[in-house]
């Protein structure tokens, strides 16, 4: 398409005047105490553009300022209406989040997440407590998951079956024995048992791990001195609800 001098003379004259314009939104602004961060001015000078609309020409956008009232209210106003079209947004973000949150979905995907948290489930056999492997390993080399993620295997069982949690508040009992000694002779005290593999989250993809019906109801689990009733308690209650 082809732009007579003419036309691109008026191009060049708006743009300029538009530079003039935000130079002159910026002074104003100072001389009433008013810091504008970058998204009130784009957001002030776009409201400023339309306005100028209604006078056809770049020109307009002096006399738009002053109809608009860039007066101290005028100008007072523009940064509110920006100011409240910010917190308006805020808060539409968090009924959004806060209604996701409460959904099945979203549910969901916090327990789905915590139990593929592979971070969550860092641990060691050694007698040294300090000594922190990603997880310790049987003799094939398979990543050996603590009891506490029994734990939270069967909270997420559970909700996905939905027939609601298979230990409530009034069914905890206290620990006993010593879980740091627990943790030390973890393999020993199941040598008995069969342990399930996991296919889940990347870091623990491969992992074995004990049933929680395996678990004494007394035992006192190696990472949070809790009995598996009390974690489960804790957990559903942290990620799903009672």
């Amino acid at each position: 398409m082809k732009i007579t001098e003419s036309k691109l003379r008026q191009i060049i004259l708006e743009e300029i005047r538009m530079v003039e314009l935000e130079e002159f939104l910026i002074t104003e602004a100072a001389k009433l105490g008013i810091v504008l961060t970058e998204e009130q001015k784009k957001s002030i000078m776009q409201r400023l553009k339309k306005k100028a609309g209604q006078y056809g020409t770049g020109l307009a956008l002096g006399s738009a300022l002053a109809v608009g009232g860039a007066g101290f209210h005028g100008l007072h106003g523009l940064q509110s209406d920006y100011q409240q079209g910010v917190r308006d947004q805020i808060s539409q973000n968090v009924a959004a989040a806060e209604e996701y949150n409460s959904s099945y979905e979203g549910t969901l995907d916090r327990v789905r997440t915590q139990l593929n948290n592979t971070a969550a489930w860092l641990w060691s056999m050694s007698p040294d407590s300090k000594k922190i492997e990603i997880l310790p390993t049987t003799e094939t080399g398979a990543g050996i998951l603590p009891p506490e993620f029994s734990v939270m295997k069967q909270v997420y069982d559970d909700f996905m079956a939905g027939a609601g949690p298979s230990v409530t508040p009034d069914m905890t009992s206290a620990p006993s024995g010593d879980h740091t000694e627990n943790r030390i002779n973890f393999l020993d005290d199941f040598k008995d048992k069969d342990f399930e593999g996991y296919g889940g989250g990347r870091g623990i993809r491969g992992a074995i791990y004990l049933d929680f019906t395996d678990l004494p109801s007394d035992y006192a689990l190696p990472l949070t001195d809790q009995s598996p009733s009390e974690y489960y308690v804790q957990l559903w209650d942290q990620y799903i609800g009672y």
